[in-house]
Formats: C-alpha cells, structure tokens, sequence
C-alpha cells in the first residue's frame, strides 16, 4: 500500500499480487482492500480493463462494503458508461453501516456515490 502512495504503481502492483495470493490468507476485507488499490494503480498505468477486473474482483470478494461499489462507479462514470456508473452507485447506497475497519474509506460515505448517481442519471436523461 505504501507503494501506491508513492505512485510507484508498478511496486505496488506487485507486492499487492503477492498479498493477495497468500496461501490460507482468510482476512477478507483486507484481500478486498488489495484489489482496490492494486486498481488504482493499473488505472494510473492506464490498463482499465484490468482496472476493471480487479474491482469487480474486490466486489464480489466483499459486496457487504460500500469502497468497491464507489471505485467501480466513479470508474465508469470517467468513461461514460453512465448506466453502469449508474447501477454500481445506487447498489452501493443499499449499504447504510459503514464498518468499524481501518480499510473504510471515507470517498464510500462523504456523498461521492450520491454524487456520481446523479450526474449518471442526468447524462442518462440527457442521452449522452
């Protein structure tokens, strides 16, 4: 994780896969975490169809957290796919309890879903 906040993606990349490959490793919430930041670093390295995957990954990993839903929305957003961005907002406000972990982030409970849920219908409405 450090590695990402030093946008040196490709190190963190990397250290994040062997995370997350950790045989017996059953934390998954943490797992989850990994994903989402292993995300944004191929997002910053430009590979969005990986991006991509590893969002959906950490989702279906944890679909009781609001993070993965929030980073797949704005993701989708920023490349028009205004449905999707759409779909994965209004499925992340269904999460009302934000959890007591130190990997909830504050983007998932600060109103960026009601945010990208709106701009998403408005463009949607708009027929962008």
């Amino acid at each position: 994780r450090e590695y990402m906040y030093l946008s040196r993606w490709q190190d963190a990349i990397d250290t994040l896969e062997k995370h997350i490959a950790l045989p017996g490793y059953v934390w998954p919430e943490e797992k989850c975490a990994s994903y989402r930041y292993m995300a944004r670093c191929l997002f910053n390295l430009g590979d969005h169809k990986r991006t991509e995957e590893m969002l959906l990954n950490a989702l279906a990993l944890c679909p009781h957290l609001r993070e993965s839903y929030c980073e797949l929305a704005q993701m989708y957003y920023m490349k028009n796919q205004f449905a999707l961005a759409a779909y994965f907002a209004a499925g992340g406000l269904k999460i009302k309890t934000r959890p007591d972990a130190y990997m909830s982030e504050s983007d998932a409970w600060n109103g960026q879903l009601e945010h990208v849920l709106q701009l998403s219908r408005e463009a949607l409405e708009s027929g962008e």
